[in-house]
């Protein structure tokens, strides 16, 4: 019988802590998409930043991992049911052999052949607002993600099961796809020698990489730093687009103001070829922004 080609690092049901603390010490299989550049909701910067400075999660991201978790055992044992599969528990923390920096914790594992071979199975607490991006298939980042499984524990093959919007139950299998594997290698390797190195990637404009912004950088000291010359062509870069938002702001407000002109008292309209609107009375209820502190970027010209 061949070695197997990952080691067991921990086990997350034994200690929730100890597996947080060893997934600093690699990429994991749901942080691999943001790396490649093809998650929605994280970036290269905010992994970078939780590898060198881990926090726990907020709590809205906690409520929500808690009910993916307590979710997981039914969507898996509806995934046997319809398959007909053996299925064996994850929690397992998997290093690479090969490639040490890739990591992967699998929810469960699937045989088709009475245990002779098994393949990952990931499961998944899908919103409903999700839905489009699952109409051909598994979206890329969900791809990618169980690729990083292949590739930790040499499967040929891996599943994803889902409920959908609590009410809807999906599954595919998913088949390894090399030149896949070949580009996480690449990239995963690449992406962890920055983090050995201390190297920080570059933040790429969204929300995410904005708040590891703002984790990586929460005071400023007195120290003043000569930038170079091709930061004059960002200033220029963002102002530009700043001018753009507001002009395209403006364009917004002036179409929406016609509306409601056209509609006056009128709660709503029908157009010829079938578009509606309306202008309706909605309350909102009173709230208080809690106290907060936060660096600002301003922009001064140069003096004349």
């Amino acid at each position: 019988m061949s070695a197997l080609p990952y080691v067991i690092v921990c086990d997350s049901r034994a200690s929730q802590a100890a597996w947080l603390a060893h997934r600093c010490s690699g990429i994991g299989a749901s942080e691999i998409a943001a790396v490649l550049g093809e998650s929605p909701w994280q970036s290269a910067l905010s992994v970078y930043a939780a590898k060198v400075d881990p926090a726990e999660p907020d709590a809205d991201e906690s409520e929500w991992l808690a009910w993916g978790h307590k979710l997981e055992p039914i969507i898996l044992a509806e995934f046997a049911a319809r398959t007909g599969r053996l299925l064996r528990p994850g929690g397992l923390l998997l290093r690479s052999h090969e490639h040490p920096w890739a990591l992967a914790t699998l929810d469960a594992e699937a045989s088709a052949d009475e245990g002779t071979t098994w393949a990952p199975v990931d499961a998944k607490n899908i919103s409903a607002h999700k839905s489009d991006a699952w109409a051909e298939g598994p979206p890329e980042h969900y791809r990618i993600q169980v690729h990083q499984q292949m590739l930790v524990t040499g499967a040929k093959k891996a599943s994803l099961c889902g409920l959908l919007g609590g009410n809807k139950y999906i599954w595919c299998d998913v088949e390894r796809d090399e030149t896949l594997i070949r580009k996480i290698i690449h990239q995963g390797s690449a992406f962890w020698q920055r983090v050995q190195d201390r190297d920080a990637p570059a933040p790429d404009g969204s929300e995410s990489a904005k708040l590891a912004l703002s984790r990586m950088y929460p005071r400023e000291t007195d120290a003043v730093i000569a930038l170079p010359l091709s930061m004059s062509d960002t200033i220029a870069a963002m102002q530009a687009a700043r001018k753009e938002e507001t002009a395209a702001h403006d364009r917004a407000e002036a179409a929406a103001q016609a509306l409601k002109a056209a509609l006056g008292s009128a709660v709503r309209g029908i157009c010829p070829d079938g578009y509606e609107i309306s202008w309706k009375t909605q309350a909102k209820r009173e709230y208080i922004v809690k106290a907060s502190t936060t660096r600002v970027l301003r922009v001064q010209a140069p003096k004349k």
